[in-house]
Protein backbone atom coordinates (compact mmCIF):
# COMPACT_ATOMS: atom_id res chain seq x y z
CA UNK A 1 0.00 0.00 0.00
CA UNK A 2 2.02 3.09 -1.52
CA UNK A 3 1.62 6.15 0.28
CA UNK A 4 1.70 9.50 -0.99
CA UNK A 5 2.63 12.37 -0.22
CA UNK A 6 1.25 16.02 -2.17
CA UNK A 7 4.92 17.05 -2.91
CA UNK A 8 5.77 13.42 -4.44
CA UNK A 9 6.96 12.07 -8.03
CA UNK A 10 3.62 9.82 -8.01
CA UNK A 11 0.81 12.90 -8.23
CA UNK A 12 3.29 15.86 -8.83
CA UNK A 13 5.37 16.34 -11.73
CA UNK A 14 6.91 19.12 -10.14
CA UNK A 15 8.82 16.73 -7.82
CA UNK A 16 10.46 14.23 -10.63
CA UNK A 17 13.52 16.03 -10.49
CA UNK A 18 14.82 16.28 -14.35
CA UNK A 19 17.86 18.06 -13.84
CA UNK A 20 16.20 21.97 -13.73
CA UNK A 21 16.01 24.02 -10.31
CA UNK A 22 13.92 22.58 -7.69
CA UNK A 23 11.74 25.01 -4.87
CA UNK A 24 11.06 23.74 -2.28
CA UNK A 25 9.14 25.96 0.36
CA UNK A 26 8.98 25.45 4.51
CA UNK A 27 7.35 23.58 6.68
CA UNK A 28 6.53 21.12 3.76
CA UNK A 29 7.35 17.21 3.32
CA UNK A 30 9.05 15.74 -0.21
CA UNK A 31 8.81 12.87 -1.52
CA UNK A 32 11.75 13.52 -4.34
CA UNK A 33 13.02 11.57 -7.08
CA UNK A 34 15.77 12.11 -9.42
CA UNK A 35 15.21 11.38 -12.96
CA UNK A 36 19.00 12.60 -14.46
CA UNK A 37 22.55 12.04 -13.69
CA UNK A 38 23.55 15.85 -13.70
CA UNK A 39 23.27 18.61 -10.88
CA UNK A 40 20.81 20.04 -9.59
CA UNK A 41 20.17 22.86 -7.54
CA UNK A 42 17.54 22.69 -4.84
CA UNK A 43 16.18 25.87 -3.74
CA UNK A 44 14.47 26.58 -0.07
CA UNK A 45 12.13 29.91 0.45
CA UNK A 46 14.67 32.04 2.53
CA UNK A 47 17.13 31.92 -0.59
CA UNK A 48 18.90 28.96 0.71
CA UNK A 49 20.16 26.65 -1.75
CA UNK A 50 22.14 22.92 -2.09
CA UNK A 51 23.72 22.22 -5.24
CA UNK A 52 24.65 18.41 -5.51
CA UNK A 53 25.38 15.84 -8.41
CA UNK A 54 22.20 13.16 -8.18
CA UNK A 55 24.11 10.76 -10.28
CA UNK A 56 22.57 7.54 -9.09
CA UNK A 57 20.53 8.83 -6.27
CA UNK A 58 17.83 7.20 -5.22
CA UNK A 59 14.43 8.52 -3.81
CA UNK A 60 14.89 11.02 -0.74
CA UNK A 61 12.44 12.44 1.95
CA UNK A 62 13.36 15.86 2.83
CA UNK A 63 11.34 18.21 5.07
CA UNK A 64 12.63 21.46 5.77
CA UNK A 65 11.45 24.11 8.24
CA UNK A 66 12.08 27.00 10.41
CA UNK A 67 10.64 25.90 13.47
CA UNK A 68 12.97 27.68 16.65
CA UNK A 69 14.66 25.26 18.90
CA UNK A 70 13.20 26.45 22.42
CA UNK A 71 16.19 25.02 24.12
CA UNK A 72 18.56 27.22 22.57
CA UNK A 73 16.53 30.61 22.25
CA UNK A 74 16.23 30.14 26.36
CA UNK A 75 19.68 29.80 26.78
CA UNK A 76 20.30 33.12 24.60
CA UNK A 77 18.33 35.41 25.76
CA UNK A 78 17.96 39.10 23.14
CA UNK A 79 19.92 36.97 21.16
CA UNK A 80 18.59 37.39 17.18
CA UNK A 81 18.59 34.01 15.60
CA UNK A 82 17.37 31.95 12.68
CA UNK A 83 16.66 28.52 12.37
CA UNK A 84 16.66 26.08 8.87
CA UNK A 85 15.74 22.64 9.96
CA UNK A 86 16.04 19.65 7.65
CA UNK A 87 14.99 16.11 8.63
CA UNK A 88 18.83 14.71 7.78
CA UNK A 89 18.35 13.75 4.56
CA UNK A 90 21.44 12.08 2.84
CA UNK A 91 22.73 12.56 -0.61
CA UNK A 92 24.65 10.33 -2.50
CA UNK A 93 27.58 13.18 -2.80
CA UNK A 94 28.53 16.33 -1.65
CA UNK A 95 27.17 19.13 -2.06
CA UNK A 96 27.57 22.74 -1.51
CA UNK A 97 25.15 24.92 0.87
CA UNK A 98 24.68 28.27 0.72
CA UNK A 99 22.74 29.03 3.65
CA UNK A 100 20.93 32.87 2.87
CA UNK A 101 21.45 35.06 6.35
CA UNK A 102 20.72 38.37 4.73
CA UNK A 103 17.66 38.98 7.69
CA UNK A 104 20.47 39.55 9.94
CA UNK A 105 23.22 42.36 10.03
CA UNK A 106 26.93 42.46 11.69
CA UNK A 107 29.05 39.62 12.95
CA UNK A 108 27.23 36.21 12.12
CA UNK A 109 27.77 32.52 13.91
CA UNK A 110 26.75 29.87 12.10
CA UNK A 111 25.82 26.67 14.30
CA UNK A 112 24.82 22.83 13.19
CA UNK A 113 22.09 21.83 16.07
CA UNK A 114 22.78 18.51 16.71
CA UNK A 115 20.53 15.68 17.37
CA UNK A 116 20.66 15.80 21.19
CA UNK A 117 19.80 19.87 21.08
CA UNK A 118 23.52 20.84 21.62
CA UNK A 119 25.19 23.37 19.25
CA UNK A 120 28.26 22.77 17.04
CA UNK A 121 30.59 24.38 14.36
CA UNK A 122 29.78 23.57 10.97
CA UNK A 123 32.78 22.15 9.66
CA UNK A 124 34.32 24.26 6.84
CA UNK A 125 31.61 26.73 6.42
CA UNK A 126 32.76 30.09 5.13
CA UNK A 127 31.08 33.58 5.44
CA UNK A 128 30.73 35.52 1.98
CA UNK A 129 30.33 39.15 2.48
CA UNK A 130 28.73 40.08 -1.46
CA UNK A 131 26.10 36.99 -1.17
CA UNK A 132 25.05 37.47 2.37
CA UNK A 133 25.53 33.96 3.57
CA UNK A 134 27.59 31.02 4.66
CA UNK A 135 28.79 28.36 2.20
CA UNK A 136 29.85 25.03 3.58
CA UNK A 137 30.45 21.51 2.08
CA UNK A 138 27.82 18.55 3.05
CA UNK A 139 26.09 15.04 2.12
CA UNK A 140 23.19 15.35 4.79
CA UNK A 141 20.75 17.92 5.40
CA UNK A 142 20.57 19.05 9.00
CA UNK A 143 19.16 21.69 11.47
CA UNK A 144 21.06 25.10 11.54
CA UNK A 145 20.73 28.25 13.40
CA UNK A 146 22.84 31.35 12.73
CA UNK A 147 22.66 34.32 15.07
CA UNK A 148 24.22 37.71 15.74
CA UNK A 149 25.89 37.05 18.64
CA UNK A 150 28.23 33.82 20.07
CA UNK A 151 25.69 31.01 21.70
CA UNK A 152 25.84 29.06 24.39
CA UNK A 153 24.88 25.43 24.48
CA UNK A 154 21.79 24.97 26.24
CA UNK A 155 21.89 22.90 29.65
CA UNK A 156 20.95 18.89 28.31
CA UNK A 157 19.29 16.98 30.78
CA UNK A 158 20.36 13.10 30.77
CA UNK A 159 17.43 11.47 31.34
CA UNK A 160 16.93 9.50 34.75
CA UNK A 161 16.38 6.09 34.45
CA UNK A 162 15.63 4.36 37.59
CA UNK A 163 17.18 0.83 38.16
CA UNK A 164 13.63 -1.86 38.25
CA UNK A 165 13.49 -2.83 42.52
CA UNK A 166 15.17 -5.99 43.02
CA UNK A 167 13.30 -9.21 44.69
CA UNK A 168 14.28 -12.11 46.37
CA UNK A 169 11.24 -14.60 46.14
CA UNK A 170 13.14 -16.82 48.57
CA UNK A 171 13.87 -14.08 51.14
CA UNK A 172 10.78 -12.23 50.65
CA UNK A 173 13.04 -9.14 50.12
Amino acid sequence: FPVFYTNNWNNAEKFLVDGDEVDLKYDTYYALKFDCDDEVELTFDDESTFTVDVSGQGKLFVRFGTAADEAIVAANPGVKMHFVNFNGAKFNRVGEFFLNCEDLEGNLFLYQVNADGTLSEVAGAEWDESDEGFYFNTRVLESYVFADAELVNPVVEAPVVEAPAVTNPTTGA
